[in-house]
């Protein structure tokens, strides 16, 4: 029977093997719009997958490559571009103190990257292709603005090229190594006398403009603090919207001697006298903890700052049963639980 659909993780893959490898036209005349060359293609990929991973792989290391394909495939499966998702990120980014950030590194306001990228990504699930050069009928974001937002999400297809070259590993990172696709998920290229943009994976180009903009502002100083913020913030507020009749109480400071200490992050609270404590955190896993294999000392770090996280929900949950906490005596909750 036929498969009407191959998983994206895969089409990622094959689009930076066709940049790598192939040229404007096909001179076989071979199309990957025919489904028989597609599969096709892609089941030599899997193939040659398969045999790097017989000369690479241990059986020591199942539980790490479980972990890798985990982290492959998982982002995938409901994480699209929706709706949803798009106003998620923008609360969660829309800040003054973060759209300045985002202003002084890009040049556009948050609301402004993220307008581009939804009109772009409209465009883009419709058609693969965007004609050049761009032109604007939204008053609002004049071509200037896509221009800026072209540069930050797109790139030249000789210098992406490159990029994915010098990423391209022949070992047991070659499904998991980093792919430049992810950070100029729009290809700018020529086809016969026109200039063309190309999105090859409309959910990178999603990405890049809701989640990836993370990579972008993690290095300016202020941004993890401001950032840690307002998702507290956020998740304060999903919290009101999906259970309005409960109580619910945000972070407060509180002294053990003249020691300053703060409290989880939001405490949820029923008539029962039952309380969720939630604590959040954003810190991410890094990629070289996602892909390798063989080198485990990534992996086993970022476990000890999860660990460490555990530990602070813990001790913080001590101080309230002590009597620490101002804003929830220990009688008004008699069965407590951590998340």
């Amino acid at each position: 029977m036929q498969r009407a659909w191959i998983n994206e993780w895969l089409l990622m893959l094959l689009a930076k093997e066709v940049i790598l490898h192939c040229g404007p036209v096909a001179k076989t005349g071979a199309s990957l719009r025919v489904w028989n060359t597609l599969a096709a293609t892609v089941d030599r990929i899997n193939k040659l997958e398969g045999e790097i991973y017989k000369e690479f792989g241990s059986p020591d290391n199942v539980l790490v490559e479980l972990i890798r394909i985990a982290h492959r495939t998982f982002e995938w499966q409901g994480n699209g571009p929706t709706a949803r998702a798009i106003i998620r990120y923008h609360k969660i980014l829309n800040t003054p103190e973060i759209s300045e950030i985002c202003e002084q590194k890009i040049g556009l306001t948050l609301y402004e990257v993220m307008a581009c990228g939804v009109a772009m990504l409209g465009h883009f699930l419709g058609s693969h292709v965007l004609r050049l050069p761009l032109t604007s009928q939204i008053v609002e974001l004049p071509v200037e603005k896509f221009k800026a937002a072209l540069a930050l999400m797109g790139d030249d297809i000789a210098p992406l090229k490159t990029k994915l070259k010098s990423e391209q590993q022949y070992n047991e990172s070659f499904a998991y190594a980093y792919n430049s696709l992810r950070t100029r998920p729009i290809v700018l290229m020529c086809s016969g006398a026109s200039e063309v943009a190309i999105c090859p994976i409309p959910t990178l180009l999603f990405w890049r403009f809701t989640s990836g903009l993370y990579y972008d502002f993690i290095g300016v100083p202020a941004f993890a603090n401001l950032f840690g913020d307002s998702y507290q913030a956020y998740v304060g507020e999903a919290i009101r919207a999906a259970a309005p009749k409960l109580t619910l109480r945000d972070e407060r400071i509180y002294k053990i001697g003249s020691r300053e200490k703060r409290s989880v992050d939001w405490i949820v609270s029923d008539a029962d006298k039952s309380a969720l404590f939630v604590e959040c955190k954003v810190k991410r896993l890094r990629w070289d903890t996602k892909q390798s294999l063989n080198d485990t000392g990534p992996l086993e770090q970022d476990i000890s700052y999860m660990a460490s996280a555990v530990v602070q929900i813990y001790r913080t949950l001590q101080d309230y049963l002590a009597g620490h906490y101002p804003h929830l005596a220990t009688d008004e909750a008699k069965k407590s639980t951590r998340a």
